[in-house]
Parts: structure tokens; C-alpha cells; sequence
């Protein structure tokens, strides 16, 4: 707690500026009864009974049960060893987040390959299984977009039509690694969908 605050918390009433500044209210006539002032608002919403059926309800559970596999996922990236839940729980629980869209597909993505840095130690390994990881998502977010995408206009029929040239060219194509070829096809699919649809590569 810093000092200010401290010091604000333990001032006197009579040190405080507002207190000090407010006028007494006026004395009531004599014989007259003293108007009774009404409830601050946070104790008038304490006199209200919760529902008591408001835990029961499916929304409220879903929602607490979204924190509670958080919470259990944060306690096992805080300490994989006294988590109390394995790995492959953690990796589960990253899938249920991300199936009741509790983080989107970037935030997903990000907390697999955190969790794939905490089991492989090999950094070969691991740059192939990160690859192999942003190349799923990437081949996600593009059917997403080709199904948003109308399939009834010329930009869509150019889009395909370069697709396919991009398709029939990596076959012929000899790449060192599938890490390579999956780098090359996304970076000309990508620039593919953004000629078609008019829109000038970043």
C-alpha cells in the first residue's frame, strides 16, 4: 500500500478538506420530526435478496466454468510441476477455450506454441512443430474468409484460378523442408487472395 493512500486512509474526518468544507445541515424547527435520510445506494442494493437460483442458470455455469479452466491453465504455465493437471490436460483445456470461443484463434494459437516451448527442449523439433502449428491456423483463418467470401463473383474466379497455378507450382518446385514449402504457399496464396480482391500487399 503506498503512503498516500495509507495516510489518506488514516486521515482524521476533521483533516479531511470535503468534510471540513460541507455545511451542517440546518436544525429541524422545534416539535418537528427529523426527516430520516435514505439509504445509501450500495447498502439499499444489499437489502435485495440475490436469486438464489442464479448460480443454477446455464449461462452463469458456463461462464464459471470458462474461469475455472483459465485458472487452472494460468496455474499450470505459472508451474507445470505443482499444477496438479499434466500436459496433456493443459493442451485440453487450451482446446475447450478455444471450441467455446472463450479466446479467439490468434490467442489459441499463441497458447499452444507457449505450451509446445515447455515440452520440446530440441529447438529443431520445435521450430518444425511451430511451423506445422501457425501453418494449421493460417490454413484455418483462409477457409474461414473463402466462406465469408462470396463464390458467385469474378474476384473469387480470379482468386481460384491463381490458386490452382500456386497449387500445380509448388508441386514442381523442390523445397529443403515442408517448413519451407508451407512458408512459400502461404506467402503466395496471400498475395494471390489480395490481388484478386484489390487490395495492394503489405
Amino acid at each position: 500500500m503506498g503512503l498516500g493512500i495509507a495516510a489518506k486512509l488514516l486521515q482524521s474526518p476533521n483533516e479531511d478538506p470535503a468534510l471540513v468544507a460541507a455545511p451542517a445541515a440546518p436544525a429541524p424547527p422545534p416539535g418537528a420530526e427529523s426527516p430520516r435520510a435514505p439509504a445509501p445506494p450500495a447498502i439499499a442494493a444489499l437489502s435485495t435478496p440475490p436469486d438464489p437460483n442464479l448460480l443454477q442458470q446455464p449461462a452463469v455455469q458456463r461462464y464459471l466454468a470458462r474461469q475455472a479452466r483459465s485458472e487452472r491453465l494460468h496455474a499450470w504455465f505459472a508451474d507445470p510441476a505443482g499444477a496438479g493437471i499434466s500436459a496433456g490436460e493443459a493442451w485440453q483445456l487450451i482446446e475447450e477455450l478455444e471450441r467455446e470461443q472463450a479466446v479467439l484463434g490468434v490467442q489459441a494459437l499463441a497458447l499452444k506454441l507457449a505450451w509446445l516451448r515447455e515440452q520440446e527442449a530440441d529447438p529443431e523439433r520445435f521450430a518444425a512443430r511451430a511451423e506445422a502449428l501457425r501453418e494449421e491456423y493460417a490454413q484455418r483463418a483462409a477457409a474461414s474468409e473463402a466462406q465469408r467470401a462470396p463464390t458467385n463473383t469474378p474476384a473469387y474466379a480470379d482468386y481460384k484460378t491463381r490458386e490452382a497455378a500456386i497449387l500445380a507450382e509448388a508441386k514442381q518446385r523442390s523445397f529443403s523442408s515442408e517448413a519451407q514449402r508451407s512458408a512459400w504457399l502461404r506467402e503466395q496464396l496471400q498475395a494471390a487472395r489480395e490481388q484478386a480482391y484489390g487490395q495492394s500487399p503489405q
